[in-house]
């Protein structure tokens, strides 16, 4: 209702207290990420968490491009770049003995090496 009503912060606040659906999470990250994008940062983690637990190629090759597309891009509009490195390395650590995902990953790898 809140979001309806054009009030992303009121709305945020909401969910913070009685918590929401995943979707409307995603939504109201996105709608809060120029003010807000360590929030959406926070609320993208997760996303790719629960991505990644649908244990199957398809997942993963999503999980891999929500963070090359949404994740890279909210480290630096946090104005923290260097901490997308991190985070990649912190993922490949909790999800080692996921071969197909780390082959993705590996991947990505080669996609941040053609950029630098």
């Amino acid at each position: 209702m809140l979001l309806w009503e054009d009030d992303p912060d009121a709305a945020w606040q909401a969910a913070t207290e009685g918590d929401c659906t995943h979707n409307l999470w995603l939504q109201l990250a996105d709608q809060r990420r120029a003010e807000h994008p360590e929030d959406t940062l926070t609320v993208y983690r997760r996303h790719v968490e629960q991505t990644i637990a649908g244990k199957d190629k398809r997942s993963y090759a999503e999980a891999v491009r929500l963070i090359e597309e949404t994740i890279r891009p909210l480290f630096t509009e946090c104005g923290k770049p260097e901490g997308f490195e991190g985070y990649v390395e912190e993922l490949r650590s909790s999800h080692r003995p996921k071969r197909n995902l780390m082959k993705l990953m590996d991947q990505l790898q080669i996609v941040r090496g053609a950029r630098t």
